[in-house]
């Protein structure tokens, strides 16, 4: 009895430390870690909602000629996905045909899973010979294939001047499907990008889609963040001169592509951290509206450098409540440290992954490195050693990107670096998962699925999640005013749901506007986990007590009703509801102005009938008789 008890206790004590916050978790891939030999460069991460793992960077072609965009996806137990791209791989080159002496260069930066499901790449294409780089996006549907309804045949890109062009290193995507990208000209300017969800440049932003700032100095911009006002948070690194050492840069622009004067001084924030070299890699935005960023610090007159996450308030100025005045540090005692990449947890703690080289006099062994912050920038030290963790996959290696999985599970990707003449390829990929100890990732609240004005004039929303863990409640937000291309709108607070059930059972929620403004309504509904991080649906419009352009006749009727005034140029969802709020007819109306709807089968009584075009909602009463 006592050999088996303390077997059962030995097995207790093991798993314990298996799922220990920061240990690598051996049910991927059975020890935690992948190698793809040869892969390429890696620079981006994304996880899919069916918890397949998408990496993406560059490689090159088999005739050494061409680099490509390169995307890998892996299934959730960490083996290659052998059904997208070849035999898990997708490689595609830029096509700009290669000339004498030249070789055509291409890579992504930035990887965005649509809400489509279809697969959105950003990053940069040129040729060697020509010297300039130019962006690009290429989006592919959820199978790898091209995707050929944006730009052409899947692929859009911007080029530029010899001696202006512009590496895009950051992106992002809006609400409505807008595409933004950031960068650095050859003169070292600052250039954002706005695109169509289609892929054109959108012209309503800067001059013809581009927005090229000189900053001041040398400015070297690698990410970017989006609020969801539509502005635009760009970081990096800015120089006094190409002599000087780096200081932190962040700068934000209005949704016109001009700087945002009430950010910093006149739009940009440049700092330098005790005269160190100071550089931003990575941004990321809390629901209060703080910025993260993370990068490395390397004060002057020492050798060694950091791994830090600053914290800026919405102003651009830095969070003193955070770290030692808005700076947190994680020195994994190395001769040199650094953050590539910084995500927000759902529980609000902060994770940030890079690079660490523990032993000085070898510096073929640098290492993966992953830190975990609390909310007040303090080491949480329930995470990894002291919270801090470090991964061998042996000789030289970084960690490029994070994405947390839905469990809460931490993915990390980056390279391993074989020195030249040693037994596999220079750049390889190299994946971690790690075990964590945050809430899992509450799932996105779906869209509003069904609103219908009652009798009394009152408007009722119904929304659903697939999800309910992680949840605390629901902010019913109405609006007057709403722009449907900005995608803005002076929202207020008009009703609060607590979520009626735990689990993971879907479970429909409900809230009646009982006092809607004449005129048109325009309502959101946000869902708030208990960290304060806020999901948002679509916004839907409803119409109230104001004259409609169309109208029904006869009214009373008895056999045809006449629907006038319809937009010929749009579709509209039609449907017919009793007084008990029944849905007793419904149709769809295509590119007409008028339209017959029999309703001489129909009960005598009072019928509310509503037509949905959009985000626009018409209703209007009328009255069958025998």
């Amino acid at each position: 009895m006592k050999f088996f008890l303390l077997i059962v206790a030995a097995l207790i004590v093991e798993n314990t430390i298996k799922a220990q916050p920061g240990t690598l978790d051996n049910t991927f891939n059975d020890s935690g870690k992948v190698l793809n030999y040869g892969f390429g460069i890696v620079r981006a991460t994304a996880i899919q909602s069916d918890g397949k793992i998408l990496i993406a960077g560059e490689t090159t072609l088999t005739d050494d000629t061409m680099d490509a965009f390169a995307i890998a996806r892996y299934l959730p137990d960490g083996k290659i996905d052998e059904s997208f791209g070849e035999k898990g791989i997708l490689k595609s080159p830029w096509p700009d045909p290669p000339g004498e002496d030249f070789i055509s260069l291409s890579g992504i930066y930035n990887l965005v899973l649509l809400k489509s499901g279809k697969i959105l790449a950003g990053g940069y294409g040129g040729g060697l010979k020509l010297g300039y780089p130019s962006p690009i996006l290429a989006q592919y549907l959820p199978d790898g294939s091209p995707d050929l309804s944006f730009g052409k045949n899947g692929l859009v890109g911007v080029n530029f001047s010899v001696g202006h062009g512009v590496t895009a290193r950051g992106m992002g995507v809006m609400e409505d499907g807008r595409i933004v990208q950031a960068g650095s000209d050859q003169s070292q300017n600052t250039t954002v990008l706005r695109y169509m969800p289609d892929g054109s440049l959108d012209n309503t932003f800067g001059v013809n889609g581009i927005s090229n700032v000189y900053l001041s100095g040398v400015d070297n911009i690698n990410c970017l963040v989006l609020q969801p006002d539509g502005k635009i948070i760009v970081g990096g690194s800015y120089f006094t001169d190409r002599n000087s050492s780096a200081n932190f840069l962040i700068a934000r622009f209005k949704t016109d592509g001009t700087l945002d004067s009430s950010f910093g001084y006149n739009g940009k924030r440049i700092i330098d951290y005790n005269n160190s070299t100071d550089v931003l890699y990575s941004l990321a935005l809390q629901p209060d509206g703080k910025i993260l960023a993370s990068g490395r610090v390397a004060p002057a007159g020492i050798t060694t450098s950091s791994m830090c996450v600053v914290r800026f308030n919405p102003n651009g100025f830095y969070d003193s409540s955070f770290g030692n005045n808005g700076i947190a540090l994680a020195n994994f005692d190395a001769y040199n440290s650094g953050s590539n990449d910084v995500a927000l947890q759902q529980d609000g703690k902060i994770t940030a992954c890079g690079f660490a080289r523990p032993l000085p006099e070898d510096d073929a062994r640098q290492m993966f490195s992953v830190a975990q912050f609390n909310k007040d920038g303090n080491l949480n030290t329930a995470f990894g050693d002291g919270g801090k963790t470090l991964t061998d996959f042996g000789y030289y290696q970084y960690a490029a990107s994070l994405s947390l999985q839905t469990d809460g599970k931490i993915v990390v990707a980056g390279n391993m670096l074989i020195p030249e003449g040693g037994p596999q390829p220079y750049y390889n990929l190299a994946l971690a998962r790690y075990n964590n100890g945050s809430t899992p990732i509450a799932k996105k609240i779906q869209k509003i699925l069904k609103w219908w004005r009652n009798r009394n004039n009152s408007i009722t929303l119904n929304w659903q999640n697939t999800e309910l863990n992680g949840r605390d409640h629901y902010v019913v937000q109405r609006a007057t005013a709403y722009n449907t291309i900005q995608t803005t709108g002076t929202w207020v607070n008009i009703g609060r749901v607590v979520s009626s059930t735990t689990g993971t059972n879907s479970k429909t929620q409900s809230f009646t506007d009982n006092n809607p403004l004449p005129g048109t309504n325009y309502y959101r509904v946000q869902q708030v986990n208990p960290s304060g991080n806020i999901e948002t649906t679509n916004v839907v419009a409803v119409t109230i007590n104001e004259a409609s352009a169309i109208s029904v006749s006869p009214n009373p009727v008895q056999g045809m009703l006449y629907i006038k005034g319809l937009d010929a140029s749009a579709s509209y969802s039609l449907q017919v509801s009793n007084r008990q709020g029944n849905i007793v007819a419904k149709a769809t109306v295509k590119q007409t102005s008028s339209y017959k709807l029999n309703v001489e089968n129909l009960p005598e009584g009072v019928y509310y009938l509503e037509l949905v075009s959009g985000i626009n909602t018409t209703d209007l009463k009328f009255v069958k008789e025998q």
